[in-house]
């Protein structure tokens, strides 16, 4: 519940009216591209994007 509740409170700074969250999964790079590239048409006309990223390791190497 946090993370809707922080949304909203970012998006009422921008004194916008209406809000969208949208969540993203992808197990490749590939994958994530071309999910970013097919939902940009449905962004392109919003007021602000808000974008959360969260931090994650490789499996295999632990890297970030």
């Amino acid at each position: 519940y946090e993370k809707p509740r922080k949304f909203c409170e970012r998006a009422k700074e921008y004194d916008v009216e209406f809000v969208w969250s949208d969540t993203c999964y992808k197990s490749s790079r590939n994958e994530l591209d071309a999910s970013i590239h097919s939902r940009f048409r449905w962004h392109r006309n919003s007021t602000i994007c808000i974008v959360q990223q969260s931090e994650t390791l490789d499996p295999i190497t632990g890297d970030g």
